[in-house]
């Protein structure tokens, strides 16, 4: 019996394997950690082989990583797994080398070139500098760095400068590996190796993407882990390598010490153990560790940033279904509204005034609900009695969240689901600055307006809506019944904005700077992120969702 650790998701499992069983007993015993189908479960060891290819396990021994995706196994291009397919036969059994270069990454490995060939990793140290790129398709901040980045390393390369990058997918399948890399002038570790893309993400503690580590090509030494910012500010390559005298000092090879003092015992051919992480990982001092935590800090609120922007570009679609526009359409009094923004205009243009008094009729239509009213006798008297989680048919209707209330009349419970689709808000006519934002948006894409939901960080939601008369956007908030007030809230009610973005189908658009006179004070609030890396996400995932029109 053998100790190996599956790694499935970019999570490590442990797991007690007997070779002598082959592999189909091997892939059952995957599935019962997975729950990938074994027919469809793609496995590879770094410089082992495998990959889909499981006809020998014999090789197996204590400490191996294999890695775990699922997908078909036809998808993956021929000549990017020949190569490294390879796996040790049963004949012979010999194993492939196990030499490191960098102490951490085996010579042996095949990298993709752009022209679909592959060569090894050990041509890697014939570059002056090499960067290894952290990066997905899926990540708008990637997808607008990536062009800069290949215009840069075309620069460094055509000056006859040894530069060399190698692409780290974390790219949710091999479809979408192959479709980003296409895009890319450089090499490219194959999808396949799961393993060796976390090992490689926790040894230099990549935490977000994009992410440039730039590495000494000859001995591994680290010049920079923000090498984003490196090649940005030199993208024409004037101080190439970028070492102490251009100001950028480089660091001992962190994994030198842990490489040489590691043995091939224990070691499955060419692959990477969690000993071999742990050793990477050298003690770090109190300063270090503090730098640490305020690094991950830093991350982790850039990830909820970026995780909630994305959400909200998401919600917004809803607002395009036309079932769901007609279903705020059988509630609104069209004709009526028309004709009274007719009679009484006021000094606005006819569609400003039908949406002027389309917000005054949804502030009577819908109910403000702080303490959710007994659904069973009606009374007001209720108290708050804690949460709940939804059940099926709210969490159908976006309900991330049920509130209780006890009535003090009849002691009975009563629900209130905190609903996030427009069309069921319609229906339930109730709820707070989120639900009467979210349902006045639909109120107005249906009536035909170019509207966007609006959503400040300090706890409120409202909606704009574009006047084609004044050729700007009108702020609306449906609570209030508040027309073209967008100060409101920092002077009317001194809120202190840090965050305000508006979404629609069309765009994402940071409006915060609109909505309070104290700009300055206001980015000295807004910490959750850096200023640049917003604006660039922002702007990407606009230009991502004006090319899916």
């Amino acid at each position: 019996m053998v100790k190996i650790t599956v790694v499935f998701c970019d999570k490590f499992h442990e797991l007690e394997v007997d070779p002598a069983d082959g592999a189909e007993i091997l892939k059952i015993q995957v599935t019962s950690l997975t729950d990938v189908s074994p027919d469809k479960m793609l496995i590879s060891g770094i410089g082992s082989g495998f990959l889909h290819d499981l006809a020998d396990i014999s090789s197996l021994k204590d400490g191996q990583l294999l890695t775990v995706t699922e997908g078909d196994a036809s998808a993956i291009p021929q000549q990017w797994t020949e190569s490294a397919a390879e796996a040790p036969t049963a004949k012979t059994g010999a194993p492939a080398s196990i030499d490191k270069i960098y102490g951490f990454l085996p010579s042996d490995v095949q990298l993709l070139t752009p022209n679909g060939g592959t060569t090894t990793a050990g041509t890697l140290t014939g570059s002056k500098v090499l960067g290894l790129y952290f990066s997905a398709h899926w990540c708008p901040p990637c997808r607008g760095f990536t062009p800069k980045l290949a215009e840069a390393y075309r620069n460094i390369k055509s000056a006859g400068k040894a530069f060399e990058i190698v692409f780290v997918s974390s790219d949710k399948s091999e479809r979408q590996f192959a479709d980003y890399f296409r895009e890319m002038p450089w090499l490219a570790m194959p999808y396949a190796l799961r393993d060796l893309k976390t090992g490689l993400s926790q040894m230099f503690g990549v935490t977000g993407i994009p992410a440039l580590i730039l590495l000494d090509g000859a001995t591994g030494d680290l010049i920079s882990k923000d090498g984003r910012n490196v090649l940005m500010s030199d993208p024409q390559g004037a101080e190439f390598p970028w070492s102490s005298s251009s100001g950028t000092a480089p660091a001992v090879n962190p994994f030198a010490t842990a490489a040489a003092a590691g043995s091939s015992r224990g070691r499955a051919a060419g692959g990477i153990t969690l000993a071999d992480l742990q050793k990477a990982l050298n003690p770090k001092s109190a300063q270090e560790e503090a730098r640490a935590r305020q690094e991950h800090e830093r991350q982790r609120s850039m990830d909820d940033m970026q995780n909630r922007i994305m959400g909200g570009a998401q919600h917004v679609l809803v607002y395009e279904d036309k079932a769901v526009q007609a279903q705020a359409l059988a509630k609104i009094p069209v004709e009526d509204i028309e004709q009274k923004a007719l009679d009484s205009p006021g000094d606005l243009a006819p569609r400003d005034a039908i949406a002027r008094h389309l917000l005054g009729w949804f502030k009577g239509y819908f109910a403000w609900v702080n303490n959710a009213p007994c659904e069973h006798c009606g009374s007001a008297k209720t108290s708050g009695a804690g949460g709940d989680k939804p059940n099926a048919i709210e969490k159908g209707f976006g309900a991330g969240a049920v509130e209780l209330y006890t009535c003090a009349d009849c002691a009975k419970t009563t629900r209130f689901p905190r609903y996030n689709h427009p069309g069921k808000l319609m229906e339930t006519r109730k709820g707070r600055c989120g639900e009467w934002a979210n349902a006045f948006t639909l109120c107005c894409i249906a009536m035909g307006f170019e509207a966007r939901h609006t959503v400040d960080w300090t706890d409120h939601v409202w909606t704009e809506v574009y006047s084609d008369d004044q050729q700007r956007w009108i702020h609306c908030d449906a609570c209030e019944n508040s027309w073209d007030a967008p100060l409101l809230y920092s002077e009317g009610w001194g809120k202190k904005l840090t965050y305000v973005v508006a979404f629609s189908k069309e765009e994402v658009v940071d409006v915060t700077c609109r909505y309070t006179r104290q700009w300055d004070q206001c980015v000295a609030r807004r910490d959750k992120c850096p200023e640049l890396w917003l604006a660039e996400f922002v702007a990407s995932l606009r230009m991502s969702k004006l090319a899916s029109l």
